[in-house]
Order: structure tokens, then sequence, then C-alpha cells
């Protein structure tokens, strides 16, 4: 299996069947995406992404020939526990928010020009799930704040979105010296290919390599920081109060907002 067009195969099955999986549960096939406002979350659409691709690379790499195990370097799981405990974090927080409502005393949103079924607590919800649209990733999520832009959605989004693009290319291009260094056609990489079929390789001391298996391509320090900083100021921005607590406070309002 040399072809990089099993690892498309292999990601592009298992998105299509989780898909088909959130379509049988909420009747929409963005369902695999939509949170609890009817609304597709950023959140979710970054932890789905890296888990599929990450398990279609151990796959992948799994059925190649010669390849009896594969290994995943540090940088990965700390990617998982980034996305893990964002998505989490997420949940706290607009759960936190979902039930700071008229009822803890806040007048002022009994005056926002939003129909009951639209509130969700302090949060802005669609009224049913087909209504959920690709660019709520990058709107805010209260009631005061819903129609607005948030940067920081933006900038977690160009910034998982890059770090992905830089990660699918150093899953494709391992994959061609992976190949390579099992068939001897150049030196044995110690990071990248722990022994080669037919052959005894060494290490640069000349001793030779116990039979192991593949390590996934790493991230490297800078991209797992640029990463962790993103998510922090998503969810630090998130959790930061966007409604006004009293009415009185109407200068504090988004621009935009209709009031009655």
């Amino acid at each position: 299996m040399q072809n990089e067009y099993w690892f498309w195969l292999i990601f592009l099955t298992t998105l299509t069947l989780l898909i088909l999986l959130g379509a049988r549960i909420t009747s929409s096939w963005r369902g695999l995406f939509i949170d609890a406002r009817c609304k597709v979350s950023l959140s979710r659409l970054q932890i789905i992404f890296w888990t599929i691709t990450l398990m279609s690379a151990i796959v992948w790499f799994s059925l190649q020939s010669n390849v009896s195990s594969v290994h995943i370097p540090q940088s990965l799981w700390a990617l998982l526990g980034i996305s893990g405990l964002s998505a989490v974090g997420s949940e706290v927080i607009k759960g936190t928010k979902a039930a700071g409502a008229e009822d803890n005393g806040n007048a002022l949103l009994k005056t926002l020009r939003v129909s009951d079924e639209n509130k969700m607590g302090l949060l802005h919800k669609n009224k049913k799930i087909s209504d959920a649209r690709f660019i709520d990733i990058f709107k805010g999520e209260e009631l005061v704040d819903h129609t607005t832009v948030d940067i920081t959605k933006i900038q977690m989004f160009l910034i998982t979105g890059f770090v992905f693009a830089v990660y699918i290319f150093a899953i494709l291009g391992s994959e061609t010296q992976l190949h390579a260094c099992l068939n001897g056609q150049q030196p044995y990489a110690l990071d990248l290919c722990q022994y080669a079929a037919g052959n005894e390789p060494k290490d640069e001391a000349g001793n030779p390599l116990k039979p192991g298996g593949y390590t996934l391509p790493a991230l490297t320090e800078g991209l797992v920081a640029l990463l962790a900083i993103s998510h922090a100021g998503y969810l630090s921005f998130k959790a930061t109060p966007k409604t006004p607590p009293h009415k009185s406070l109407l200068d504090d309002l988004p621009c935009g907002v209709m009031i009655h």
C-alpha cells in the first residue's frame, strides 16, 4: 500500500460513516458538528478532524507491509489533549451560560428583540437543527453578540487549519520516506523507520536495531505551543461575560443589538 490515495480513502470513509451516524441521530447531515444550541460548533469540528486524521494515519501505516506496529509521539498526545480539553472546556462554559438567564435577575435580556425560542439562558440558539450553518463557527454565542464576529474563533480556525495542513503534508511525505527506508534506498533514519525488511538496520554506533515499528511524524514544539495558545485564547474569550448584568448598562451592548 504505497499509494497516498489509500490514506484519503480511509479518511473520507471514516468521515462519511460518522456524518451518516450524526445524520441518523439528528436527521441532519451536519448533525455530527452540531451542539445543544442547534448550531455548528468549532470545538466539535476541530476535535473530529484531528481524531479522524490520526486514526486514518495509524490504520494506513499499520497496513503497510513489514510494519509491525505504529507508535505515537508525545507531541500528538499533546495535540489530542489540547483539542479534547478545549472541547470539554467549551461545553462547560456554554453550560454555565445556559444556566444564567432572566431568572437570575438579568432584566436586560427581556428587552432584547430575540424570540423566546431562540433563548438558552444567556446563549442564542437556533429553533431547529436544520437552521444550523457552518458560518456559526465564526459568530458570537450570547444573545447580545450572536450577530457579531468572534475574532478568537477566526484565529483558532486559521491556526488549526494551518497546523492541520502541515501535518497532512508530513504524513504523506513520511510515507514515501518509509518505503525508501524499508527498501534500503536511503540511510535508515532512527526517528522515521526503526527497522527494514530483509536487512538489519543499525544505529549511528553500529549496533543492530531491534525489530520495532513505525513512528508517526511529530509536530514541532512551536506548532504545539501555537495551538495551545490559540485554544487558551479561544476559551478565555468564550468564558468572558458579554451580557451586562443590568438593563441600565445599555452603552455596554455590542453594536447591532436590537432592544425594545
